[in-house]
């Protein structure tokens, strides 16, 4: 079957939004799998694209595709004082597939995953894959070839008499021993590069933690499934080789859990570290970081790191479900300073119990430690099947009636006065800067 598959993703930097263009690793996955089965691919990358409705009509027109895969990677920009929905933007490229074909569209990618249900009703299609592409995909598009029943294909939802069922079982999340590498060669990773981003990967996937507001375990599943070492190390290796990669980031929610395994792929890569080089970054916990393992770290050519932090407090940290505390914020920074290794740090306010005292207590924790990069993140994104909805409907914040499509945000106190508090900081620490807000003189 002729498949086109397009990357809705169009998000670019700014002065208000210091994001950097994010390669569609998860669609060039999904155009591996489905060559790999047999399908014809055409691959669509809007980010860069000047005129987007204009490509997208041109390749529709020379390719004929029977189905089109649209990937949606954010709902929006999860920023209190800029959301920047990019639902929007996926309704109109629906629109103008449906105004210049008759293929079928299916909608995917992480953002779809965290409320598949909802998107599909909000952009009238039929068909959409909550979770991993690269094994429902392939079995969706057998189905619709030969007719087969698809109900029961993992992740699945589907519109049957005006009514959206789904996802169609509990979603598989296969183990990830030999599994496809991302097409890469469909990305321009030049061009994302030379927009500031980096070439992506993963070591593992699967989140067990029980953070109230994180969406990765209805992406990715609870349960942790590493790809061996050296699997990930060959990856690096082809990066470099084939790529001309130099800079990469593991895209790992958590690269250092488990610790052994991530220490095996920093062994791993420091072993090959005469062979080639690409400098990478990575998120870590910080309940899971020692000087020993900093060291490797150093080794293996990491040379940032980003810690979502979250709170310097320890009430707040168990209110937001965070499986560690203050004393393992303090240690791991103290490590990361020892060991010379670059960081940043994200903290988050307004979550349940929230408080002028919680908020000055983080604030007044980062500059004792000196911390010279901080991003402060103002509410927490409300996204359905999370805890902090759940609290929120408990507290009446949202009820049935309630769309959380559009972005809707817990906070508990107002956000103006959070950004009262923050703002004497701002203007001592140069490197702190509140998400998608100018900084006063900017």
């Amino acid at each position: 079957m002729k498949v086109l598959l397009i990357s809705s993703n169009q998000l670019k930097p700014s002065a208000t939004l210091p994001w950097v263009p994010v390669e569609p690793l998860g669609m060039a996955y999904v155009a591996s799998a489905l060559r790999a089965s047999g399908h014809e691919i055409e691959f669509l990358d809007l980010c860069f694209s000047p005129h987007w409705e204009k490509d997208l009509r041109a390749v529709i027109g020379v390719f004929q595709p029977a189905c089109i895969g649209i990937s949606l990677r954010n709902i929006d920009l999860m920023a209190y004082f800029n959301p920047v929905s990019f639902i929007d933007d996926l309704k109109a490229i629906v629109e103008v597939c449906r105004g210049c074909t008759s293929a079928r569209i299916v909608l995917g990618g992480s953002g779809f995953s965290v409320m598949p249900r909802e998107l599909l009703r909000f952009t009238g299609l039929d068909l959409g894959i909550a979770g991993e592409g690269e094994w429902s995909f392939p079995a969706l598009l057998e189905g619709l070839e030969r007719g087969l029943d698809y109900s029961g294909i993992s992740g699945v939802v589907s519109r049957v008499d005006g009514d959206i069922r789904g996802p169609a079982s509990a979603r598989d999340f296969p183990p990830l021993l030999g599994h496809v590498r991302p097409e890469r060669d469909r990305i321009d990773g030049k061009r994302y590069r030379a927009a500031g981003g980096a070439a992506s990967l993963q070591t593992k996937r699967g989140c067990p933690f029980a953070c109230i507001y994180c969406t990765y375990p209805l992406v990715e599943g609870a349960a942790i499934r590493c790809r061996p070492a050296d699997e990930v190390a060959d990856e690096f290796r082809e990066l470099s080789e084939r790529y001309g990669v130099n800079e990469a980031y593991i895209v790992d929610n958590q690269f250092n859990y488990p610790l052994e395994h991530a220490q095996e792929v920093c062994e791993r890569l420091a072993r090959d570290r005469g062979d080639y080089k690409v400098w990478w970054s990575c998120m870590l916990n910080p309940a899971y970081v020692t000087e020993e393992f900093a060291i490797l770290l150093r080794l293996a050519r990491c040379v940032m790191v980003d810690l979502s932090i979250e709170s310097v407090s320890d009430r707040m940290l168990e209110r937001l479900g965070k499986n560690f505390r203050v004393r393992d914020v303090r240690r791991t920074i103290e490590v990361l300073k020892k060991c010379r290794l670059g960081f940043n740090t994200w903290v988050l306010f307004g979550g349940p119990g929230e408080s002028e005292e919680t908020i000055r207590e983080t604030l007044d924790a980062l500059v004792e430690m000196e911390v010279a990069d901080v991003l402060i993140g103002i509410g927490l994104r409300i996204c359905p099947g999370t805890r902090i909805e759940r609290i929120a409907r408990g507290e009446g914040i949202i009820n049935e009636r309630t769309d959380l499509v559009k972005p809707v945000f817990y906070v508990s106190m107002d956000a103006h006065e959070i950004v009262k508090l923050v703002a004497p900081y701002l203007e001592r620490h140069p490197g702190w800067r509140i998400a998608a807000l100018k900084r006063p003189g900017d």
